[in-house]
């Protein structure tokens, strides 16, 4: 069973708790299926050294640590453990691997990242030990190392170092240690980490504090909001028929969408997502898209001009193309006049009707040098003694679009006959020896035939004088192209052939979602439809096989850019123990002497999709009476402070009852104990995904078909929930 299942199974009076009850059974119980030194203009090399903290003593560092635990390569430190009543000192380990030094001051010269950990065991007398509680925090999280055990019970004179992580949108305000002379470094306003020295009962609160107005969070929005562009577009060359556009922002906000040229880029919606449906015009146009970014009643527009492409710039392109393509590659005396063409009709795709436009193109002509071959009748006029090469331009135009294409053509004297294995050399000799789209290939004149064939029509198919690349693949592949020129009127007949290679593709789309692959060399970046990359792998291609050997390097989670897995299981960890420290502090409410709806909102508005419970009859009947279904609103408010705090208290134990039932625990499980060790779980989940699914190598089998790269069975993950 996976969170959503879980979800979907809770009982109906647990609906208002939303995730968090069902989320919390399944956690429990079906977890398995889920700068030191100076600068100077080369910095020193830096590594990072961890001091992993444990139960039975603590560890000090000279010249101490900073914060962020990089330290200048080739810096001495020196390690001393201090042992805590009835713990002895064991050993040190690097690295997990032991170092066979039993003292306790190890030194150590840093030449690479490392961890550090002093090893204690309990000697036989007796420890003194103190409770040291941490009150679940509310949108943040905070962490301890070493951690405190599930009883809470911490040997006197150790040091935790408790950090606090919060959420998107918040940062730490406020920590409250308890006694304070406990607090021996960091702790003041705003920091990220307090240490403290146990040496009595503990309590530790940290208060985080939103950093941004629903107004601040639209202005990030906005200035983080960008265009993508689909097949090589750019805000000022739109050829697509579509156009991505994103509906969610940066900070949880929202976008919507307008365009000043509705005949043209149309706005439209489908399913979660919005993009503009483009119908290209005639000539270059451009449209101005607005996005709307909203948060709650706060709101900010950003506009973008962009540029769609005419569907004349095409029809030159095209038409100059088709143009050239029709002129033979070399000339003889015997040879007639070239068609030098005027006009050329070509077929364009004018975007979002799925159809092409029939556009005539008018194609002028000019030859350099002249006198060999005149303009525009194309008629030749060979040297008597010299071969002269002649370099033949098209200028195609339509509206305000223009465009040229060249052509060199081989001219041959009139007095001598040119040898056709020398001909054949020298028009092969014109084709690229790689390429990475079709070909056009030469043609001879009349009196001639120029033939072209492929030694493998599947990769390289010929037809007429185009060579189509027939498929794909993820490698370079090579084919070998043979030119047959033969005389008319057995003029007999000369062959030569060329290896070509068949660069391999850099992009392919996936089908199934519109998503997109890019290869560049060993690395494959997974991009959305948007654009946006989703996830960069490590890749070996077997082309024999059709295999991809994967490895994740970096995936992303909700608004996050790029991020190693290990900083993805961190978000998810912190986003899975949300819902648990609201849910605690919520039934943590039965320990206060009187309980108030104002209380219950305090906690419930930072549930999903509960902020827009406003009055207490909402609360009430959302919160007490989905549980207390025989108390009206109206009885309720009848009765004093007292009576109220009862029910509450009433209904949060029910809540309780029916969550520990859920959860096949005890109901005597003092609340605190139950959730430590759900988030324990909670944690062990995270890892377990993390190290057997997200970071394992993975085998997908490939197909290619056109520009469309698909995977036998599960595709290649982008999402963390995908693995």
């Amino acid at each position: 069973m996976n969170y959503d299942d879980a979800k979907t199974s809770a009982r109906p009076f647990m609906k208002p708790l939303s995730t968090c009850i069902a989320l919390v059974a399944a956690v429990m119980f079906f977890s398995c299926k889920q700068n030191i030194g100076t600068e100077s203009k080369t910095p020193a090399a830096q590594y990072k050294v961890t001091v992993e903290k444990t139960s039975g003593g603590n560890v000090t560092v000279t010249p101490a640590l900073p914060e962020s635990g990089m330290v200048n390569k080739n810096t001495e430190l020196t390690f001393t453990a201090t042992m805590l009543g009835g713990y002895k000192f064991v050993k040190w380990e690097h690295n997990g691997a032991d170092t066979g030094v039993t003292e306790p001051t190890y030194k150590l010269t840093v030449t690479q990242a490392v961890r550090i950990k002093a090893v204690f065991e309990v000697d036989g007398t007796p420890i003194t030990k103190h409770t040291v509680t941490l009150t679940p925090p509310v949108n943040g999280t905070v962490t301890s190392v070493p951690e405190i055990p599930s009883d809470k019970q911490v040997a006197d004179g150790t040091e935790i170092t408790f950090t606090a992580t919060a959420q998107s949108g918040y940062a730490v305000e406020k920590w409250t240690v308890s006694p304070n002379t406990a607090l021996k470094t960091g702790g003041a306003e705003g920091s990220q980490t307090a240490t403290i020295t146990i040496t009595a009962d503990t309590t530790v609160k940290v208060k985080f504090k939103p950093t941004l107005t629903d107004q601040e969070k639209v202005e990030k929005a906005k200035e983080a909001l960008q265009l993508s562009f689909q097949n090589g577009d750019t805000a000022d060359n739109i050829s697509s028929h579509r156009l991505n556009l994103p509906v969610n922002g940066l900070q949880g906000t929202k976008i919507s969408w307008q365009s000043n040229g509705t005949n043209i880029i149309e706005i439209k919606k489908e399913n979660e997502w919005s993009y503009g449906s483009i119908t290209r015009p005639e000539e270059n146009t451009q449209v101005t898209l607005t996005a709307t970014i909203t948060k709650g009643a706060a709101s900010a527009t950003k506009s973008f001009i962009v540029t769609v492409r005419g569907t004349n710039e095409d029809a030159v392109i095209s038409a100059a193309e088709q143009a050239v393509r029709a002129i033979p590659s070399f000339m003889t005396k015997d040879t007639s006049p070239i068609q030098l063409r005027t006009k050329e009709t070509v077929s364009v795709s004018n975007g979002s009707s799925s159809s092409s436009v029939e556009v005539e193109v008018t194609i002028n002509w000019d030859a350099n040098p002249a006198g060999v071959i005149s303009v525009p009748n194309g008629t030749v006029t060979p040297h008597e003694t010299e071969i002269k090469k002649v370099t033949l331009t098209a200028t195609a135009k339509k509206g305000n679009a223009q465009t040229q294409k060249t052509i060199e053509v081989t001219v041959y004297p009139k007095n001598k006959e040119p040898d056709l294995q020398t001909v054949v050399a020298n028009i092969i000799n014109t084709i690229p020896a790689e390429i990475d789209a079709d070909i056009q290939l030469p043609q001879a004149p009349s009196g001639y035939k120029l033939t072209w064939s492929s030694s493998n029509d599947s990769i390289l198919k010929i037809e007429e004088n185009s060579g189509y690349i027939e498929t794909w693949d993820l490698v370079d592949r090579t084919v070998e192209l043979t030119a047959t020129l033969e005389k008319n009127a057995a003029g007999g007949k000369a062959t030569k052939p060329k290896t070509l290679t068949i660069k391999a593709r850099k992009q392919f789309r996936n089908g199934s979602d519109g998503s997109s692959y890019e290869f560049d060399g060993n690395k494959l970046t997974v991009h959305r439809v948007n654009g946006e990359p989703a996830a960069v792998y490590r890749v070996d291609i077997n082309p024999t096989a059709k295999t991809i050997t994967a490895t994740l390097e970096r995936l992303t989670y909700k608004d996050n850019s790029l991020m190693e897995p290990e900083e993805v299981a961190k978000q998810v960890f912190a986003e899975k123990e949300f819902p648990f420290n609201l849910q605690f502090s919520l039934l943590d409410l039965q320990q206060k002497t009187l309980v108030t709806l104002q209380d219950i909102k305090t906690i419930t508005q930072q549930f999903p999709d509960q902020s827009n419970v406003t009055t207490d009859q909402e609360l009430f009947e959302r919160w007490i009476q989905m549980v207390l279904p025989e108390i009206s609103y109206e009885e309720f408010s009848n009765k004093n402070a007292e009576e109220q705090s009862k029910l509450i208290k009433k209904a949060l134990k029910s809540m309780q009852n029916s969550l520990y039932k859920e959860s096949n625990m005890d109901e005597n499980t003092p609340l605190t104990e139950a959730f430590v060790k759900m988030k324990e779980n909670i944690k062990k989940s995270v890892t377990a995904h993390l190290e057997k699914k997200v970071k394992q190598v993975h085998i997908y089998q490939y197909r290619i078909e056109g520009d469309q790269l698909t995977f036998s069975g599960k595709p290649i993950p982008v999402s963390w929930y995908d693995f």
